[in-house]
């Protein structure tokens, strides 16, 4: 039961694979030509001719007119005057707009001028507010306040920033105070001092403005007192020629100038 069915192979030739295709159609022309109608065509007769009546009387023809309606096929597929929606779309209601031109009579509220204020007066009598008492408290001791002391310069002052803060200065210049109308920024000058205490290369950190001569005679002034400075030579055992950077910031005092 269970061997294998032969396959079956057809080994048709091109030639005769066509040959059996031509000999279909042609019987399939044959066949069209012989069994199709050749007569030619005729005009179909009506059976019902139009026939057209008279009616004398209202009535008969709105009952022609219903017999015709039952016998429509169309009659619920189409809208029509005498089917079943012909009243929803042929007899629409006419709407008609009423203006309403009405108004209510004036009604006034009736106020007896003799009643005006009652109601505050009465707010009034019953808010008395208390008695005014005196303190209880005695009055507050007066504390006498400590001021922080200020300290005013009298005169132009420098400081030392950097590594060099921490080298002694053997000569302490004079400062002077300038004749001006407002106060001067402070001169900042960047130096460079060798192992000996001698200054080197001066030069201003801050940007003096063009227009302000008093500000830049001072700064002018710093860098002069800057190069005269002689500081605290190193000891024997460090470095000869090795220079310590520091910053020099002068602290001007400006004096109203003279009349």
């Amino acid at each position: 039961m269970n061997a294998a069915l032969p396959e079956i192979e057809f080994c048709w030739s091109a030639r005769k694979l066509w040959s059996v295709t031509i000999v279909i159609f042609a019987g399939q022309a044959l066949a069209v030509m012989v069994l199709s109608d050749r007569t030619g065509v005729r005009p179909r007769v009506a059976a019902v001719h139009p026939v057209i009546t008279l009616l004398s009387e209202p009535e008969a023809g709105h009952s022609l007119l219903a017999r015709h309606a039952v016998s429509d096929p169309t009659l619920l597929a189409l809208p029509s005057a005498a089917g079943f929606s012909g009243p929803a779309w042929l007899k629409l209601p006419r709407t008609e707009h009423r203006l309403l031109d009405w108004s209510e009579p004036d009604q006034w509220l009736a106020q007896s001028p003799a009643q005006l204020g009652a109601t505050f007066t009465n707010f009034v009598q019953a808010s008395v507010p208390p008695p005014l008492l005196p303190a209880d408290k005695p009055a507050p001791k007066a504390t006498e306040l400590e001021l922080p002391k200020l300290t005013v310069r009298e005169q132009s002052t420098f400081r030392i920033e950097g590594d060099l803060a921490r080298r002694k200065l053997l000569i302490s210049p004079a400062l002077q105070s300038w004749p001006h109308n407002d106060l001067l920024a402070n001169t900042e000058v960047q130096v460079a001092v060798d192992s000996q205490g001698y200054v080197h290369s001066p030069s201003l950190l801050n940007i003096t403005s063009p227009g302000d001569t008093v500000q830049r005679n001072a700064d002018q002034h710093a860098l002069k007192l800057v190069r005269g400075l002689r500081f605290e030579p190193l000891t024997a055992g460090g470095q000869t020629n090795a220079l310590m950077l520091g910053r020099i910031i002068f602290e001007w005092l400006t004096i109203p100038p003279a009349q």
